[in-house]
């Protein structure tokens, strides 16, 4: 399976990529939302978007909306401290929500599900 992962935050998005590949992911790692949406447009497949919310260029929303155009079907965990924001602007599932704080195993299960869907 092969994961973008959009995080702006350098620790927390090397961490999360650890984690991840640990678990047997292929990671492509973005640090905005804009690299995010570049990457989308990449001629490598990608079966799950990972991504905060909150991120300069371009927000979470903004990067699941592009994805879901050219592959409407792709799953998609956002990751926030702030679900709220989310149900302003609802996606149709597969969508998933990861509220921080949470544990590496709580990212792990819920990429699973989301992969898995």
């Amino acid at each position: 399976m092969r994961l973008l992962l959009a995080e702006d935050e350098r620790a927390v998005r090397f961490t999360m990529a650890e984690a991840l590949s640990d678990a047997g992911f292929q990671i492509m790692a973005a640090s905005d939302g804009q690299r995010a949406i570049d990457l989308l447009l990449s001629p490598d497949s990608i079966d799950v978007l990972v991504t905060d919310y909150n991120m300069p260029g371009a927000n979470g929303v903004e990067v699941a909306q592009r994805a879901r155009l050219l592959h409407p079907d792709m799953p998609v965990v956002f990751v926030t401290g702030r679900p709220d924001l989310l149900t302003e602007r609802p996606m149709h599932p597969p969508c998933f929500c990861l509220v921080k704080p949470f544990s590496m195993a709580e990212l792990v299960e819920t990429v699973r599900q989301a992969a898995h869907h």
